[in-house]
Formats: structure tokens, C-alpha cells, sequence
């Protein structure tokens, strides 16, 4: 198979017509991807692309996101877009009508560019694939508006791209959704209202059984579950068939390709090729209109033009006050402007608000001067803040970090979700007013603030000693922590639904084995019948667990004197006679933790023994 649009075998002035078709199709494409589009190897495209830049045609960004590697992605510059409206024959107008070029979508895809970067690849990599194939060919692929509708309205909302693969007469036309693991359920239920709203809508082109099917790439199995679950209850609520979507991890599509067996309906398990998925057609709606007739004007690059001002420089000058733009221009300034290390540093004080510059200088491996200098920066553009407070009588308290209602926004942006929603019904803390979903999280941590460092120090001190552990040649990491919002779970066992709400889980990996850890931070406020609920649930999640599943659980419950400790065990075995999966608890003080760290023989099983440590 070969993607023949356009000519693969261009030459020349003709290669170069070629490569501004394809970076106003999928803007920022890299390297790469653009030689596997065009047909041709790595050289070739690097040519095209040094003559397209002398011209002042295209221009690049390399990107500083802890996903992507540190290489260029291009895209046209005004002068590339009149480049190519004259090869195709047309006004500049009907090229930013057709392709994303325009600057408010590549701005778009600057505060995206992981999702730009992704959905580049998957096409890139069909092309790749069915090269030189006689019977199938990639005819389109088009990255579609993210910030309007396009003319006509002849794609659904809230996707990313648009593709078809033809054989012989026939063609057979899809849209990508690409899913963020940052995104919240709830979004993608709106995602998923959206399609069907548009499929029973007079606006569709294509008729209700004649919408091409919705690929829908995301995360991992987690989010693949709640697509189905969003899917179905949308379709039983209308009364009408799922949908035509099919559902598939990043990890198969970029592992397997997207040609490859990975694409499964959303009420089954079964993964087909794409070619099996797809609905094949004669002829799709004149709105989604026609590629350009092959072969396309040639193009030749005249004398060096002077290179107006690209992203780059832009983003360089208007950095110094960002506060000034307007929100699409500052979000992207705000991407191009941090760095990789920033831009995990806003993860981490996201998700795990009130960590010092020293917890994180742990946790991003950094010195702790470095940690300070990042966060300022941070602070200055408005991202991160920090308060000031004592805890456990200290007598210089540290600055313990928190994100802002803007840092919010940049990475609600990265996720391609509103910010309110992503506020309100997403993971992240943040400060905002208490009566509104935005700030609640981030009050409530406020509240309990003693609460809130024990934990974060619990965590951070592990990861500390499991880098100790490293330099002694011993395999101990801490590979991933949820806070206690991320961490919560529902789930139905013997009849009846249960809820387990820790204060943190994480996964350990200690001598290559991998342990799901629960962490229970205890101030011994809670009442006896409230703890027996809450081990009770703890049982029975541990229970429900499959088998071969459990050797790998712990909970870890840490209190306040031997005494809370006691009863703590009390209540442990009380449970465990309903919920024996229970005895996998561990149980210590917070004194013998300063004493001997979290890694050390200072925990205690709930049916007695002596001290040991938890991770063996």
C-alpha cells in the first residue's frame, strides 16, 4: 500500500509543492513524519525542508514537554501558505478555509503539541506502512479545526483529524479522536454527547448511518473503560445503536501501527485492523470537499527572502508580560516559554499541592537550588504561588507550592479540555474561591494542611531513600503516585458497593517486583465504628482483586502514637474475620519512621510479630 496524495515520486520543484500540502495538513510535522508522507527517506525530506526555510516558507519549534523529544516541528509561515495556494490554483482564503493554517489553530497546536505531535505520527505511520502497496492508499489525511467549526459542519465536534483510505473506486473515510490521560471522565462524556448530538442533527452531512466511524485513541485501559461506559449509556439514554467507534491504546497504535489488529468496539474485546473497521463508500458528502488535482504546480524557491518574525521569536519578546495577550496567545507563550523541567514541576505541585523546592528537587531528581530557581520562574509567569506556614513547630517554615487558576489553564490546554471543566471535575488543586468546583480541593487540603505535608513527606521521604537504595546498586523506585482524589475507588463486591478513599497510593518497584501501595496518614480523630468501615472496604477491594493479584498489595497505615497503633490492629483483625485479604496491612508510628525512614523494620502486621519492613 502507498499513501499517494500527493505524488510520492515528486522530484524537485514538485517535492516542495508536495511538502507544503502536507505541513498545511498536519501542521508541526516533524522530520520523520514528513519523509514517510512524502514517500521518500530521510535526506530527501531534510532537503525539502532547508529549501522551504530558506525561502522563509516554513518555520520550526522544538518543543519542551517531558513527552516529546527535543527536535524540530514545522509548519508554513504566511509566506508558505501563498506558496501553496499558488501550486494548487487557489486563493489564499480557500487555504486557510481547507487546512489548519491560520494562526489562532497553529497557536492552538503550540499549547497542544503533544496532541499535534501524536496524531502526526499515526498518520505518518500509515503512510509508512502501506507504501508501496498496489490494492490501498492513503488518500487523506487532515488535521481539523480545534478552536471553530469548519464550513458546512460536515465533521462532528471535539475531533482532532480526519482521514480516508481509498481502494480502487471505493474509499473509506474515519475520524481520530486523540484522548489525554489528564483528561477528566467527565469530559469525555461530553465528547461522546457531542457525536450523537451531531449524528441526530440536521447539520450531518453524511446521514445517521452514513457517519464514518470515530477512532478513538486514549491512554491506556483505564480510559479505554470509561469510553465504553460513555458510549453505551449515551446510546441507551437516546435509544438508539452505539455509535460507530472503535476504541484503541496509544501504546498498541504507536506498538502495533494503526493499521494493526488494535481497534475494538466499545461493547467487546475482540481488536480488528483497521481495514476491518473501516465502512467502505463510493463517494463521501461535497462538503468534505476535494484534494487537489496531482500533480500540483511546481514550486521553486526564488531569492532568500528577509524571515519575518517566527513562534519562536514571538513567544521570546512576548514572554516578558504575558498578561497582556489574549488567552490563546498566552497559552501558547506560556508552552513555549517553560521549560521541560517547569513543565513537570507544574504536574507534580498539581497533583500533590504544598511541596517544598527540597521535596521536589527529590522527586524530579534536581538539586534543591535548581528547584528554587524553576519555581521562580514559575512564579513570575503567574503558574505556580506558595504558603508559608509552620508545621510541627517549625521554626523557619518552607514555601510550599500550590497552582494557580493559570497554571490550570495551560494544562487544561495541553489536554484540549476547557478549563472549568477540567477544574471542576478533573484531579488537579488549585487556588480559586472555595464555593466554586475549581478551588474546593486545594481549600480543603488547606484545612487539614498537617494532614496534607505528613503525607507529602511520608512520599517524598520514600522516594529519597529508594534513591539511596539506587546508588547502592539495589533496584528500588518510586515509579507513580496518586493523590488521594486519583486514588479513590468504587467498586461492587457481594452485593453491595463499596468505596475506598486512601490518602495515597503508589506504585513501588523494589528488586523488580512491583507493589500497590495504599497509604492510610492517621491522626487518630476517627471514630472505632468509621475505622471499621473504612478497613472493611480496604478488605474487601483487596478480595476483589485477581488472583495472583494480591501478593502484590500493601497498605501501609502510619498513626500517631503505639497506643492508636494498637487499636488501629484491634479494629484490623475485628474486619479481617469478614475480610482475612486485610492481614496484608502494615501498621507504624510516625516516631519510628523519623527514626528509621518508611523502608526501615519498623512496621508491624495487624495480627502481631515483630518488627519488619513492608516491602519484602
Amino acid at each position: 500500500m502507498k499513501a499517494t496524495a500527493p505524488a510520492a515520486d515528486a522530484r524537485g520543484a514538485d517535492r516542495l509543492a508536495c511538502a507544503l500540502l502536507w505541513l498545511a495538513r498536519l501542521p508541526f510535522l516533524e522530520e520523520e513524519g514528513l519523509a514517510a508522507l512524502l514517500g521518500v527517506d530521510g535526506f530527501m525530506a531534510q532537503k525539502a525542508l532547508a529549501s522551504l526555510r530558506e525561502a522563509g516558507w516554513t518555520d520550526w519549534i522544538i518543543p519542551t514537554s517531558p513527552e516529546l523529544d527535543p527536535r524540530r516541528f514545522y509548519y508554513l509561515t504566511e509566506g508558505g501558505v501563498h506558496a501553496l495556494a499558488r501550486a494548487m490554483g487557489a486563493s489564499r482564503e480557500d487555504i486557510e478555509s481547507r487546512y489548519t493554517v491560520g494562526r489562532r489553530e497553529l497557536l492552538a497546536r503550540v499549547a497542544r503539541l503533544e496532541t499535534a505531535a501524536a496524531v502526526n505520527a499515526f498518520f505518518a505511520d500509515i503512510a509508512e506502512v502501506i507504501r508501496g502497496d498496489e490494492e490501498v492508499s492513503l488518500e487523506e489525511a487532515r488535521s481539523l479545526p480545534w478552536t471553530r467549526y469548519p464550513g458546512g459542519r460536515w465533521c462532528p465536534p471535539g475531533v482532532e483529524a480526519y482521514g480516508s483510505l481509498r481502494s480502487g473506486c471505493w474509499q473509506a473515510p474515519f475520524f481520530v479522536a486523540w484522548d489525554r490521560a489528564g483528561a477528566p471522565m467527565a469530559h469525555r462524556r461530553m465528547r461522546v454527547a457531542g457525536w450523537y448530538a451531531y449524528l441526530l442533527s440536521e447539520e450531518n452531512a453524511w446521514g445517521v448511518e452514513g457517519l464514518p466511524p470515530i477512532l478513538v485513541a486514549c491512554p491506556g485501559e483505564r480510559e479505554a473503560t470509561q469510553w465504553a461506559l460513555a458510549v453505551e449509556s449515551s446510546a441507551d439514554r437516546r435509544g438508539i445503536a452505539p455509535l460507530a467507534l472503535y476504541i484503541g491504546t496509544a501504546s498498541e497504535v504507536f506498538g502495533l501501527g494503526g493499521l494493526g489488529a488494535v481497534w475494538r468496539r466499545p461493547d467487546g474485546r475482540r481488536r480488528a485492523t483497521l481495514a476491518d473497521r473501516l465502512r467502505w463508500v463510493s463517494e463521501v458528502p461535497r462538503q468534505v470537499g476535494v484534494e487537489p488535482s496531482l500533480p500540483l504546480v511546481p514550486v521553486e524557491p526564488c531569492q532568500p527572502r528577509p524571515r519575518r518574525r517566527g513562534l519562536r521569536e514571538w513567544a521570546r519578546q512576548a514572554a516578558a508580560d504575558p498578561g497582556s495577550l489574549k488567552p490563546g496567545e498566552r497559552l501558547a507563550v506560556l508552552a513555549l516559554s517553560t521549560s521541560t523541567t517547569q513543565k513537570e514541576l507544574l504536574e507534580w505541585v498539581g497533583h500533590h499541592p504544598f511541596l517544598s523546592a527540597a521535596d521536589l528537587a527529590v522527586l524530579v531528581g534536581l538539586r534543591e537550588t535548581g528547584a528554587e530557581r524553576l519555581l521562580a520562574g514559575l512564579a513570575r509567569l503567574g503558574l505556580v504561588d506558595f504558603a508559608v506556614r509552620p508545621v510541627g513547630g517549625e521554626i523557619s517554615p518552607a514555601s510550599r507550592h500550590f497552582l494557580t487558576s493559570e497554571g490550570l489553564r495551560l494544562l487544561a490546554a495541553r489536554d484540549g479540555v476547557p478549563h472549568r471543566r477540567y477544574g471542576r471535575h478533573g484531579v488537579l488543586a488549585i487556588a480559586g474561591n472555595s464555593t466554586d468546583g475549581e478551588g474546593q480541593r486545594l481549600a480543603g487540603l488547606l484545612r487539614h494542611f498537617e494532614h496534607t505535608i505528613g503525607v507529602n513527606s511520608f512520599v517524598v521521604g520514600l522516594a529519597a531513600e529508594a534513591a539511596t537504595f539506587r546508588a547502592r546498586g539495589q533496584d528500588h523506585r518510586l515509579v507513580h503516585w496518586l493523590s488521594a482524589t486519583e486514588a479513590q475507588e468504587w467498586f461492587r463486591w457481594n452485593g453491595r458497593w463499596w468505596h475506598v478513599w486512601p490518602d495515597a497510593r503508589f506504585l513501588y518497584r523494589a528488586k523488580g517486583f512491583d507493589l500497590d501501595v495504599f497509604l492510610e496518614w492517621d491522626r487518630g480523630t476517627m471514630r472505632r465504628r468509621d475505622y471499621l468501615e473504612k478497613f472493611r472496604a480496604y478488605g474487601s477491594f483487596f478480595a476483589s482483586r485477581q488472583a495472583g493479584q494480591l501478593p502484590r498489595c500493601r497498605l501501609l497505615v502510619v498513626t500517631t502514637t503505639p497506643a492508636a497503633e494498637r487499636r488501629i490492629a484491634e479494629v484490623i483483625q475485628s474486619a479481617a474475620g469478614t475480610a482475612p485479604a486485610l492481614l496484608v496491612a502494615h501498621l507504624t508510628t510516625a516516631s519510628r519512621l523519623e527514626h528509621a525512614g518508611a523502608l526501615g523494620d519498623v512496621w508491624q502486621l495487624a495480627d502481631g510479630g515483630g518488627r519488619r519492613t513492608w516491602w519484602r
